[in-house]
């Protein structure tokens, strides 16, 4: 008998419910450096070099421009890290799908650009890779500008520094709002961007197949000026011609920013946020991460200490044909904003409401404001919205006051239409946890409310989520794979 109760015991912990969600999105990985052809190698050293040399290794040419201007398919140019700072160059040269153009600092060092602009890539670029540089403004201009046009480019391996808001924006993807083709497959990959006076990564609409690994925007825009700067930003606006769509953010993040830690939308395709990080943004506002996309997704991503809410969804800039999607599964999220960690508002200003559905699996939310001054605090709010929560369930709802509402509706005039206090949730959300001062003595889910959000040996969350590895999600935050039963949060411990 007591054999036949353990096994009894043991299935039941095991047994997780069948989610009936689609395949989350692939990202991208990066292209290949194709060189079909043989290989041409040129070398440049604006010390001992001279443009008029071959531009061999023991011959090599002095400027960077003039070496970028002598290359063709199978290029591959070396600059010698010197002790003398290169200047801008605009690329214009174009390889091919089969010989890639290659410039790269020599050996893996990081030669200097320090100039009034860094790398400009005129719209005929295309099939090229750039690696290995530190860049440093000297005047209002981009670290990287990526004009109309180009297409198919590597970005790796960059430090790019706006000295403190000297620089206007770290990168820049198209010269201005609604042009076509625009900027597209394009990959960014192990890049830190800093100090600029504007954002960090920006692009104007339109953009296609757009995908940063491993990008950290930090320090941009000037504490105590008032000014909003965001780590990263871009969407696509209402009365665009051309859509944005497919952009890609992969174990990037985002942090002391004065704005919003990401700030993007695209009008077709998806937006998706994997093991991404948004921490202590906003100086006078800013969201951790603000979406105003037809489709995105949030997986083991992080956000706490930011002015406002962690995660905020804008249907604002939507066509009214689309329904808003946005799935948040296994994250992990911090608020001290009253208004709440997840928000849904809708800012139309009197046009037709968007329809949207928002699905959340296996999330940890938790909200502790310093202090509540109305009687709407709420962990996820929505505001005149025409949408609703599709799918929700196995979520650690966490708060610092018994009288905090774990969900609250509101209509276009701000009405409350519906509303559950967390400390009287019962109905909803059957397998899901919620704790209160009053029901739990407020145990902190995390190591670190502000620093931390990896979950606590004590943490509930610990073998109570739910298994979402038919959609695709087997590791978590630290590319752990997730085994037995799943945690709930971006932490599997």
């Amino acid at each position: 008998m007591k054999k036949l109760l353990m096994m009894i015991v043991i299935l039941i912990l095991t047994l997780q419910v069948v989610i009936a969600l689609p395949i989350k999105p692939t990202i991208p990985q990066s292209p290949t450096v194709n060189h079909t052809a043989t290989k041409t190698y040129y070398y440049v050293n604006n010390e001992i070099g001279n443009d008029s040399n071959a531009g061999s290794s023991s011959n090599p040419w002095e400027t960077l421009q003039h070496a970028v201007d002598s290359l063709s398919p199978g290029s591959i140019l070396s600059v010698v890290k010197t002790a003398t700072p290169y200047k801008q160059v605009t690329i214009s040269c174009s390889g091919t799908a089969d010989n890639w153009i290659e410039i790269k600092g020599l050996n893996g060092e990081k030669p200097l650009l320090k100039s009034w602009g860094g790398f400009y890539f005129s719209g005929t670029a295309s099939y090229i890779c750039l690696q290995s540089f530190r860049i440093e403004l000297t005047h209002d201009n981009e670290g990287i500008k990526i004009y109309n046009g180009a297409n198919n480019l590597l970005v790796r391996w960059l430090e790019i520094d706006g000295m403190n808001g000297i620089g206007d924006k770290g990168i820049l993807l198209n010269e201005s709002y609604d042009i076509s083709p625009g900027v597209t497959d394009c990959y960014f990959n192990s890049i830190s961007i800093t100090g600029f006076k504007h954002q960090g990564f920006f692009f104007f609409n339109p953009v296609k197949n757009i995908t940063l690994n491993s990008v950290n925007a930090s320090g941009n825009g000037l504490i105590g000026s008032g000014t909003w700067v965001d780590g990263f930003g871009g969407r696509t606006e209402r009365d665009s011609t051309y859509d944005s769509e497919n952009i890609y953010f992969y174990n990037c993040i985002a942090k002391d920013n004065t704005g919003d830690g990401f700030d993007i939308g695209t009008s077709k395709g998806v937006t998706v946020f994997e093991n991404c990080s948004s921490h202590h943004n906003g100086d006078v506002q800013g969201q951790g991460y603000k979406t105003w996309s037809t489709e995105t997704w949030f997986i083991n991503c992080t956000a706490q200490e930011n002015y406002y809410s962690a995660v905020s969804v804008k249907p604002l800039y939507l066509p009214l044909t689309q329904v808003h999607k946005t799935y948040l599964l296994n994250n992990s999220f911090a608020s001290k904003d009253e208004n709440g960690v997840i928000t849904v508002k809708n800012e139309s200003g009197g046009l037709t409401l968007c329809d949207g559905e928002l699905y959340l699996y296996n999330n940890i939310l938790s909200l502790n404001p310093n202090e509540v001054t109305g009687s709407w605090a709420a962990i996820v709010q929505i505001w005149g919205y025409n949408g609703s929560i599709a799918e929700s369930d196995f979520n650690y709802y966490h708060a610092n006051s018994p009288d905090m509402h774990a969900f609250r509706y509101r209509d276009g005039n701000l009405n409350v239409i519906d509303f559950d206090k967390i400390s009287t949730v019962t109905t909803i959300e059957p397998n899901s946890i919620w704790r209160t001062v009053l029901n739990h003595n407020l145990i902190d889910p995390f190591v670190n409310m502000r620093w931390d959000l990896h979950i606590k040996s004590d943490s509930p969350a610990i073998n109570n989520g739910t298994d979402l590895n038919d959609i695709g999600l087997v590791l978590d935050m630290d590319q752990v794979t997730r085994t037995g039963i799943y945690d709930i949060g971006a932490d599997q411990y």
